[in-house]
């Protein structure tokens, strides 16, 4: 097993993001400096011939956006979770070919965001009409859990 993702390069983490937005809220969001993402972080973790984890992070209003694109009419708090851990879902999908098989995803779940003292295979920040998004790719040998609803975002 490596700690490196063989084949996955930042402007493959880059696409998916961006192909995702386009999708879903028809803009691609702007690249900026690596600074950190929002409050609402959602993981999936890879595990087989490669252990990692994606994160993803949100700000609170993007959050909002999203839920209410995908689900309709002002999302509840529930929402926003779902929401945003199906972005990360998403991203992991698309990254998921580019990864040494045999590979599984795990179910996506809320969890802080990426540990800042663990090596970054890829990281993107973006800003959407101001608003923050980071993506993390983390090789790690052991993965931890990420589980539950959060009980507030906290806007």
């Amino acid at each position: 097993m490596t700690r490196n993702a063989p084949g996955v390069r930042q402007e493959h983490l880059e696409m998916a993001v961006d192909r995702l937005w386009q999708t879903l809220l028809g803009r691609v969001p702007e690249r900026r400096k690596p600074e950190g993402g929002g409050s609402c972080c959602a993981a999936v973790a890879f595990t087989g011939a490669w252990h990692g984890r994606l994160t993803v992070c949100l700000d609170h209003g993007l959050a909002e956006e999203i839920a209410t694109a995908w689900f309709g009419a002002a999302a509840p708090e529930c929402d926003l979770a779902d929401a945003v851990r199906e972005v990360a879902n998403t991203v992991a999908g698309q990254l998921k070919a580019l990864l040494p098989h045999p590979l599984d995803l795990g179910l996506p779940g809320w969890c802080p965001p990426p540990n800042p003292d663990q090596e970054d295979l890829a990281t993107i920040s973006w800003s959407d009409n101001g608003r923050l998004i980071q993506a993390t790719l983390q090789g790690t040998p052991v993965m931890s859990a990420c589980d539950g609803v959060p009980e507030s975002f906290g806007a």
